[in-house]
């Protein structure tokens, strides 16, 4: 896939954070689901990539964040 091996090289690069990178990144995202909250409470934050749709299931760890910036 592409755009997993234009992320590689561009983190190699040290260019983690540059244009190519996110849109790289982008590529490989399919869905973000925001769960609303309460008022005072953190939305639940779900985030599916492409390779989950292309081989299905849970084969890949997946991390759900409430209101924390990675």
């Amino acid at each position: 896939m592409a755009a997993i091996e234009t992320l590689d090289r561009t983190i190699k690069a040290g260019e983690p954070f540059g244009a190519e990178s996110k849109s790289a990144l982008r590529n490989l995202i399919a869905t973000v689901t925001v769960q609303p909250a309460p008022a005072g409470a953190n939305p639940e934050i779900s985030i599916e990539g492409q390779l989950t749709k292309l081989i299905g299931g849970d084969h890949f760890p997946t991390k759900k964040t409430w209101g924390v910036r990675w």
